[in-house]
């Protein structure tokens, strides 16, 4: 249910409020509004158009963690199959996986070295927690 931190203040909501208000139909400006939101923090009006209309199509909350991670796939699966997905089940380095990631699918403002490597030592902690168990399926 996270709502991009710097918009917090601008539009006066809290993570949980922003969400409650999208599903109630009280916040009607979810998809213009160019905040990031959820685990891919999806900001572009049509990503944040597909994320609302898969939500209502299964009937979840905008915040509901399963339901984002469903859309993610799908999402990974409809427009980035054979970039990032492909990218992510073939990958040598973490570094390899993380920039594909950071440069194909979330395409934030600083794209830098140091954005870089921060985010693959961010996933390096991940990896070295969870990459020996067997909770991850099979690619695609």
């Amino acid at each position: 249910t996270n709502l991009q931190n710097t918009y917090e203040k601008k539009l006066g909501y809290t993570d949980a409020e922003y969400t409650a208000a999208v599903d109630q139909g009280k916040y009607t400006n979810f998809v213009k509004d160019s905040a990031g939101y959820g685990l891919a923090q999806w900001t572009y009006w049509s990503r944040k158009q597909n994320l609302l209309n898969y939500a209502n199509s299964v009937n979840k909350s905008i915040g509901d963690l399963n339901m984002q991670l469903d859309f993610l796939y799908k999402e990974l699966n409809d427009g980035y199959k054979n970039t990032v997905l492909k990218t992510l089940c073939e990958a040598k380095s973490l570094l390899e996986a993380s920039n594909s990631v950071l440069l194909k699918f979330e395409r934030p403002a600083d794209q830098s070295e140091t954005v870089q490597n921060k985010r693959a030592s961010y996933g390096q902690k991940y990896y070295d927690a969870y990459a020996s168990k067997s909770i991850f399926g099979e690619c695609i």
